[in-house]
This record gives structure tokens, sequence and C-alpha cells, in this order.
């Protein structure tokens, strides 16, 4: 159990240092979107709101969107560089979905070496990399929580992971609609 452990541990670390390494080799940003994140992290540090209405656009411009992952880089920016904050949060919860699926194949097998297996390979997955390298995106907070979701839910009889299950729920509310398909899917496994 102890050397699983660190051996997960290590995993974590170097997806970790893999996502930096990646994420400071330019000071720039591989797509558009990120502009428009630090834009709102930048306005929520320095006023506490979300930039909704656009006035410097041509004919000023409203956004609707929802803030909690800005808040949450916006907590970093306080006491951290934006740069460094935009890329190395977004980093370390990315990389969470290793302990996660960790977790989830444990529970699933309980097997060590499995879930540890799983763990590696799910660092791996080049979809992911692609969508949360050097890109501030959604998807660093919106697929640990899914993942979060679901480990509560697989444990969800547990005392107090009820709890856990709705104050995660309701984080995700707040963080991207895709929580929607969700819900379907959890609609559906309960009538199957």
């Amino acid at each position: 159990m102890r050397k699983s452990i660190y051996v997960l541990f290590t995993i974590f670390l170097l997806v970790i240092a893999v996502r930096l390494y990646f994420a400071f080799q330019t000071p720039y940003f591989t797509n558009n979107d990120s502009y428009f994140h630090i834009r709102q992290i930048e306005h929520i540090r320095d006023t506490g709101l979300p930039l909704y209405n656009d006035d410097l656009s041509y004919g000023g411009r409203k956004y609707i969107f929802l803030p909690i992952f800005h808040y949450l880089l916006a907590s970093f920016a306080l006491f951290m560089p934006i740069l460094f904050t935009v890329k190395i949060v977004p980093a370390v919860l990315a990389a969470t979905t290793v302990l996660l699926v960790y977790l989830i194949v444990k529970r699933f097998t309980k097997k060590e070496e499995v879930a540890l297996l799983t763990a590696f390979i799910s660092a791996c997955i080049p979809i992911f990399f692609k969508e949360t390298i050097n890109v501030i995106s959604l998807y660093s907070l919106t697929i640990p929580l899914t993942l979060l979701l679901l480990y509560f839910f697989m444990n969800i009889t547990t005392k107090g992971n009820a709890i856990l299950y709705v104050l995660v729920f309701i984080i995700f509310l707040f963080t991207k609609p895709t929580i929607m398909l969700l819900i379907v899917s959890f609609i559906i496994y309960f009538i199957i």
C-alpha cells in the first residue's frame, strides 16, 4: 500500500512537471480564448466581479459565462503573478485526474497495480493533453470535477459522501453547462 502511494505521487509529480515544461516553453497561449480568460481573471482580481459587459469592444459586447473557474484563478492571482497563475494552476488541476482515476479504478477492481497503470495511462490521453496544455481551458477543471462526482456517486452510501457529492455538484453547476450530460447519464443509469 505504501509503495503504491509513492508510485502514485511520483506519477502525479511527473505529470505536473511535463505539463509545466510544455506550458512554460512560450509566454503565449495556443488559442485566443485564453486571453479572454486572462482578461476575466484580471477584472475579477481588481474589482471582484466578472466582466459581463465589455465597453472596449466595437459597439459594446455582452458575455454570458459561468465564472467559478475565473474566480478560482483570480484567488491565486491575488498572491501570484498572472502568468504563473494561468500556467501553474490549470496544470495542477489537470494533473489531479491521475489521482481521481486511481481512486475510481481501485474502487472498481480492488487491485493496486491495475489502478496505478490506469492512472499512468490517464495522464497520457492525447485529446485531454492537447486541450489543456498551454491553454487556459475549463476542461482542466471540469474533467477532474466529473471524475470527482463519479467517485462520490460510487461511494454515495458512505457517511459524508452524499454531502460532498452535492457540494461538488453545486460547484460544477457554476463551472460549465456540460453538467447536463452528467445528469442525463445518471437518469439513464437509474432507469436501467
